[in-house]
Parts: C-alpha cells; sequence; structure tokens
C-alpha cells in the first residue's frame, strides 16, 4: 500500500513545474502576510466585543481614557460594528484567494493535470484561511477578548468611517428583510394555540 501511494504522489510531485521567484512573487507574499493579518485581527475582533461580559464594561467605564469609551462607543453599535468587521473580513478574504491564485500560476506549472492543480491550491487557500484567518484568532481572542478589544478600538472607528455608506445599505436591508419576516409571521400567542387545540379535542369527543 505504501509504495503504492508513494508512487501516485511522485507521479503527481513529477508533474508540478517550479517557475523562479522574482520581484513580484515576493511583494505577492508581502502582502499575502498583510491580508492574513488583516483577516485574523477582524475575525480576533469580533469575538473580543462580542464576549464582553458586564464586569469588562463595567471596567470601561471605570477607565477614563480615550481607548476604552471608544470601545463602549463601539459596543453601543453592534449592527454597525458587526457589518463593519464582516464586510471588512469577507473584502480581504477575497482578496487573499485572488491574490494566492496569482502567486499559484506565477510559482507553479501544473503540467500533469491541471485539475488537480486546482484541487491544491484549493485546499491550501483554504487551509491558510481558516486557520490563520479564523481557528486561532478567535482562539486567542475568546481568551484575551479585553486586551484585543481595545487594541482594535481605533482601527474599527476608522474602518467604519470608510465602509459606512456599505454598513449602513446592509443594515437598512436587513431592516427590511426582518420587517418583511415579521409581517408574514402570524401573531398566535402559545396561550391561543393552546386554547385551539383544547378546542378541538373537546369537538373531537
Amino acid at each position: 500500500m505504501e509504495p503504492a501511494f508513494s508512487n501516485i504522489s511522485a507521479g503527481l510531485l513529477s508533474g508540478i513545474i517550479v517557475n523562479p521567484i522574482d520581484l513580484k512573487v515576493i511583494v505577492g507574499f508581502i502582502i499575502l502576510a498583510a491580508l492574513l493579518f488583516g483577516s485574523a485581527v477582524m475575525s480576533a475582533s469580533e469575538v473580543s466585543y462580542f464576549s464582553l461580559t458586564p464586569d469588562d464594561i463595567e471596567k470601561l467605564r471605570n477607565n477614563k481614557d480615550t481607548k476604552s469609551q471608544t470601545v463602549l462607543k463601539l459596543y453601543g453599535m453592534p449592527e454597525r460594528l458587526l457589518s463593519t468587521i464582516l464586510i471588512a473580513n469577507n473584502t480581504i478574504n477575497v482578496t487573499i484567494v485572488l491574490l494566492s491564485a496569482f502567486l499559484s500560476t506565477r510559482l507553479f506549472v501544473f503540467s500533469s493535470d491541471k485539475v488537480i492543480g486546482y484541487i491544491i491550491e484549493g485546499v491550501v487557500i483554504t487551509f491558510l484561511l481558516l486557520f490563520f484567518g479564523e481557528i486561532m484568532p478567535k482562539l486567542y481572542a475568546s481568551r484575551n477578548n479585553f486586551p484585543v478589544a481595545l487594541f482594535m478600538a481605533f482601527p474599527l472607528v476608522f474602518l467604519m468611517k470608510i465602509l459606512k455608506p456599505v454598513t449602513s445599505l446592509l443594515i437598512l436591508s436587513s431592516d427590511f428583510v426582518k420587517k418583511r419576516t415579521r409581517r408574514r409571521q402570524p401573531n398566535i400567542s402559545i396561550g391561543d394555540l393552546s386554547d385551539a387545540l383544547e378546542t378541538n379535542v373537546g369537538r373531537a369527543q
């Protein structure tokens, strides 16, 4: 079994041609690292702000410094804060996927089978995004939510100002959907359902 597996692996690797590294590839990897860091801090921000405890809020209120008051302000706008984080994070992740595909085609040539190349690219990109952009930062933020919230206070305010038109549209559309959903839901309480069931049972008897 092992020789067969090693033969398959050797066959796949033999079909991969590695191109020489140039300046564009080096710059691309630097940008990719920066984007992964951006994705990580966005994921960490989401966890840190939405896991603040009442004790954390009280501590922020007692601290009169600008950063603590900024965190309180952001905490008081949960919909706008979450919209900003999600839009920024999704934009970064899409850019990571596009840049990773560019670097992959710049570095490697999958001469044997392009489908295998696409699969390998997908696995590597997914691993990078999940491990470095989601899992690790969220684990760290769950244990250090207070310092992460303070660290991201000013960057989130900056992003909130830049993305305000998009986040406002997202919030309006979500409110519209919520209102439509509420209108379609019948105003029937549990007590009404119970009374209706009892009436039907009585008639059946």
